[in-house]
């Protein structure tokens, strides 16, 4: 019996030696990945934000905006915004303009970034004169349980009814809903620099009780369970050999690796090639002598770190990726470390099913 009961908690070791491998392999393998996306992230917003740049100076505002909206989502840094600002701007987008322009004050702010948030400053001074304003007014009479105000497919939160916000010069869609009443709908215009006020009548409730209300959306499927197994019983198909979800995240960990050490390589060359274009621009006593120069400087470096960053997380991800696949167990069978020893040899020999 007591064989029997250590056999037992050396299986059960094993099984949390296993899960703890599995945490450690996957906590890399996310870090490596974060790592990666961040490095992939900055070179696309780089480009994203260049991309913007020529679009605006090309009059290609419309596409220019897209460009800078891209890279925004990519890069939290007042420069993009305040250009994602200007851009629209020049659409005629003056409450979206003052939008990015108040977000890039906050980021400049946070950042320390005082010529940053001057600009900032200067262009939301510059904007507050020019922008139009819509009121959302909610009489008493309206207020029913479960009412929802959206502008434009936007909710609009209940402490703005009643508040003069800015909105985009234009035609805007105002909708009211609540369950068991008659949706409402209207469509208004805004001119520039214009103030306008939409009062939101009281809704009609829905004449046929067991007709669906304003609040359901068309084509929802319902959420009975299907029938088939009891909850909780799970078919015999669904049952996935022992250790396959790991293998499976262990060739995802591998094949993400060499995809990152393939980035790693690519801007290492890119840094090496960078490198010799900043050489040949120093001047006689190995001095930078023009902007170009110390622009190639900084592309080098930027280059370098990426590479690093790619190496680095793509190492990371291979070796989780490894560790995944070979500690994938495909039975319960203990596995046992054993030396082995003779005259000219010493190791260590690994038993069991994997």
């Amino acid at each position: 019996m007591g064989h029997a009961g250590s056999h037992q908690q050396g299986v059960q070791a094993l099984r949390r030696a296993r899960r703890l491998t599995v945490g450690l392999a996957a906590l890399a393998t996310a870090t490596a990945f974060s790592a990666l996306a961040h490095a992939d992230d900055r070179a696309a917003a780089q480009l994203l934000f260049q991309q913007g740049r020529e679009g605006m100076a090309a009059g290609r505002f419309a596409e220019a905006c897209k460009k800078f909206e891209g890279a925004a989502q990519l890069s939290q840094t007042p420069g993009v915004r305040l250009n994602l600002s200007e851009c629209y701007e020049k659409l005629g987008r003056t409450a979206a303009a003052y939008g990015k322009a108040d977000e890039a004050l906050a980021l400049a702010e946070r950042a320390g970034d005082a010529a940053a948030a001057a600009a900032a400053r200067a262009r939301l001074q510059d904007l507050t004169p020019r922008l139009s304003y819509l009121t959302l007014v909610v009489p008493e009479r309206a207020l029913i349980p479960g009412l929802t105000i959206t502008r434009d497919h936007e909710a609009v939160p209940e402490a703005a009814w009643g508040v003069a916000v800015p909105v985009d010069p234009g035609k805007h869609t105002i909708r009211a809903r609540a369950a068991g009443f008659v949706a409402w709908r209207t469509t208004t215009t805004v001119g520039e620099r214009g103030k306008l006020t939409v009062t939101i009548p009281r809704l009609e409730p829905v004449d046929d009780p067991s007709a669906p209300s304003s609040s359901s959306t068309p084509g929802a499927t319902s959420s009975a369970a299907p029938q088939g197994p009891a909850a909780g019983t799970p078919s015999p198909d669904s049952v996935e050999p022992p250790g396959q979800t790991q293998r499976t995240l262990g060739l995802i960990g591998m094949g993400a690796g060499l995809v990152g050490i393939g980035i790693g390589s690519y801007y290492g060359l890119d840094m090496l090639s960078k490198q010799a274009d900043y050489e040949d621009r120093l001047g006689p006593k190995g001095q930078c002598l023009d902007a170009s120069c110390l622009s190639a400087n900084e592309e080098a470096r930027s280059s370098g770190t990426l590479a690093s960053v790619g190496w680095i997380a793509g190492g990371a991800l291979a070796v989780a990726g490894a560790v995944l696949w070979f500690t994938a167990p495909s039975s319960d069978t203990p596995v046992s470390l054993a030396p082995v020893a003779g005259p000219r040899t010493a190791a260590v020999t690994l038993r069991g099913a994997w």
